[in-house]
C-alpha cells in the first residue's frame, strides 16, 4: 500500500516537474518571438526615421542629369525642407549642387492609394523615383542649381551667364560653380536650336526665394527654362553619394 502510494506520489512529482519545464520552455519561447517582433519594429521605425529625416535613395530613370547621372543610378539625397528646415538639416545650397525637386502639381489621392504607396516606399527602403515619362510637373526630378536667390541670368548657346547680387560683371556658369559639372551641347555646338528646348533666354532676375535649376541636358529635359525658378520649398533633398553601379560610387 505504501508502496502504491509511493509510487502514485512520485509521478505527481515527474509529471508537476514535466509540466513545470514545459510552462518554461513556452515563457521562454514567448519572450524570444516578443524580443524578435519588438527588434523588428523598432529596426523599421529606425529606418523610417532614416529615410525620412536623414538620407533617401533615388533611382534616375531619364537621361535629363547625363552624363554624371546615368540612367538606373541610385544616389542617395539628403532631406531638407529649405523654407523651413529642421535644426539638423540646415544644408546650403550652391551652385553647381544637384536638388530633388517635388512635383509641381500633385494630385489628391484615395486612401488606399496612401497606405498601399507608403508599404511599398517602406519595403523599397523608400527608395524614390526621378521622372522619366508623363508630365514633368507631376512628377519628381533631380536638377541642378545654377542660379541662386539675387542673381540676374541669361542664356546664350545653352550656357548660363550669371551676374551675382551686387556684383556688375558677367560669368559663366561653369566659372562660378562651386562642384565642376559637365553640359551637353556647350558654346559652340553646330546643333539646331529651333529643336527641342531652348538654347537662349533673356536676363531674369531671382527673387529673394528663388532658383534658377536646369538638367545637364539642355536640349530636351524641361527645366526652369520653361516652368520658372522654383522657390525654396520645392526643393526637398540635396544628393550626396551615388553609389550604383559601383564603378561611378563617390561624393556629389
Amino acid at each position: 500500500m505504501l508502496e502504491n502510494g509511493f509510487y502514485v506520489w512520485y509521478c505527481y512529482c515527474m509529471a508537476s516537474n514535466e509540466l513545470d519545464y514545459v510552462q518554461k520552455l513556452r515563457k521562454q519561447r514567448n519572450r524570444k518571438i516578443l524580443s524578435t517582433i519588438i527588434t523588428f519594429v523598432l529596426f523599421c521605425v529606425f529606418l523610417q526615421l532614416l529615410f525620412v529625416y536623414v538620407i533617401f535613395p533615388v533611382r534616375v530613370r531619364s537621361t535629363d542629369m547625363l552624363s554624371e547621372y546615368e540612367p538606373n543610378c541610385l544616389v542617395f539625397v539628403a532631406p531638407c525642407d529649405f523654407a523651413e528646415p529642421l535644426f539638423f538639416q540646415r544644408y546650403t545650397l550652391e551652385r553647381g549642387d544637384v536638388v530633388y525637386l517635388e512635383p509641381a502639381v500633385t494630385h489628391d489621392t484615395g486612401i488606399l492609394k496612401k497606405v498601399w504607396y507608403s508599404v511599398a516606399q517602406f519595403f523599397t527602403l523608400q527608395q524614390r523615383k526621378t521622372a522619366s515619362d508623363g508630365i514633368v510637373t507631376e512628377s519628381a526630378s533631380l536638377r541642378r542649381v545654377v542660379g541662386l536667390p539675387g542673381d540676374t541670368v541669361y542664356m546664350k548657346n545653352y550656357i548660363v551667364y550669371i551676374k551675382p547680387r551686387n556684383e556688375n560683371h558677367f560669368l559663366t556658369e561653369h566659372e562660378l560653380a562651386a562642384h565642376p559639372y559637365e553640359t551637353n551641347f556647350l558654346a559652340g555646338t553646330s546643333h539646331d536650336q529651333t529643336m527641342g528646348i531652348a538654347g537662349t533666354m533673356e536676363k531674369r532676375i531671382l527673387g529673394d526665394n528663388e532658383y534658377f535649376v536646369l538638367a545637364d541636358n539642355r536640349v530636351s529635359a524641361v527645366d526652369s527654362r520653361l516652368y520658372g525658378p522654383v522657390p525654396a520649398s520645392r526643393i526637398r533633398g540635396k544628393a550626396l553619394l551615388r553609389y550604383f553601379p559601383f564603378d561611378a560610387f563617390g561624393l556629389l
